[in-house]
C-alpha cells in the first residue's frame, strides 16, 4: 500500500470518526434539560444513540483493519499479531476485533458487523490481506499452519495444543467457532474450510467431543 493511499485511508477514517463523535455530542447537548442534570431521552432516542455508537465502532473496526487505528483499548492490529501465546489465551477482547461477527453482544465494546461493512471487508484488498494475517496468527497459536488450502500441525503443535486440545472445555474452543464464522462471512471461505477439514479429522478420531465437533461444523453455515 502506498504512503499516499495509507494517508488517504487515515484521513477518511479520522474524518468519519470526528463527524460521528460530533453528532453524538450535539445530540446529547440538545437533549439534556436546561439544568443539565437530567436526561429527556425517549426510548427512541436511546435506540438512536445505540445505532450511532454501533456505527462509530464499525468505523473504528475499519480503521483497525486498515492499520490506521486501534480497538477500544487503542491496541493496534500489528501489536496483537505479535502477542505471545499467553496473551492470546488470556485476553477476552481481541477475538471480537480480529474476527468480528453480526452478533449483538451485551458487552458494548465489541463491534457489530452490518451488511455494508461485510461487503467493505470482502472488497478491500488491504483488509483481506490483514484478515489472512490474523487467521495465520490465530492458527499458529493453535500449533497449526495452512499451506495450499490444507491445515496441518506444526512442530510446535504438542506444546500449543495444551491451550485448546487438552480434554477440557475452554475459551479457545469457542474462539475457533468465531474464527470459522467470521472467515466464512468475510471472504476467507477457503481458509475456514481448510481449518474445518483439520478439525473434522479430530472429531472423527474422537479427539474432541461430539458437541464441539458439531458446533464447529455448523459455523460454516453462519451468515448472520
Amino acid at each position: 500500500v502506498s504512503t499516499q493511499s495509507t494517508g488517504d485511508n487515515k484521513m477518511q477514517a479520522n474524518f468519519l470518526n470526528s463527524v460521528l463523535e460530533q453528532q453524538l455530542k450535539n445530540k446529547i447537548e440538545t437533549d439534556s434539560d436546561s439544568d443539565g442534570d437530567e436526561w429527556s431521552d425517549t426510548e427512541e432516542d436511546i435506540k438512536n444513540y445505540a445505532k450511532d455508537m454501533e456505527m462509530l465502532k464499525r468505523v473504528q473496526l475499519v480503521e483497525f483493519y486498515k492499520g490506521v487505528g486501534g480497538d477500544l483499548n487503542n491496541r493496534k492490529l500489528e501489536d496483537i499479531l505479535q502477542w505471545g501465546s499467553e496473551t492470546w489465551d488470556l485476553d477476552k477482547i481481541y477475538i471480537h476485533w480480529l474476527f468480528p461477527l453480526k452478533t449483538v453482544y451485551q458487552d458494548t465494546q465489541f463491534p457489530i458487523l452490518s451488511d455494508d461493512t461485510v461487503q467493505l471487508f470482502k472488497n478491500d484488498s488491504t483488509i483481506q490481506q490483514n484478515l489472512r494475517r490474523a487467521f495465520k496468527a490465530f492458527i499458529t497459536f493453535l500449533g497449526l499452519e495452512c499451506t495450499a488450502n490444507k491445515v496441518s500441525p506444526t512442530e510446535e503443535f504438542e506444546v500449543q495444543r495444551e491451550y485448546w486440545l487438552n480434554g477440557s472445555q475452554n475459551d479457545n474452543l469457542d474462539r475457533i467457532s468465531q474464527v470459522l464464522k467470521s472467515c466464512n462471512l468475510l471472504g476467507l471461505e477457503q481458509e475456514a474450510s481448510a481449518l474445518w477439514g483439520y478439525l473434522d479429522e479430530l472429531g472423527l478420531k474422537k479427539r474432541i467431543d461430539s458437541s464441539t465437533h458439531e458446533q464447529w461444523k455448523n459455523c460454516l453455515l453462519y451468515t448472520s
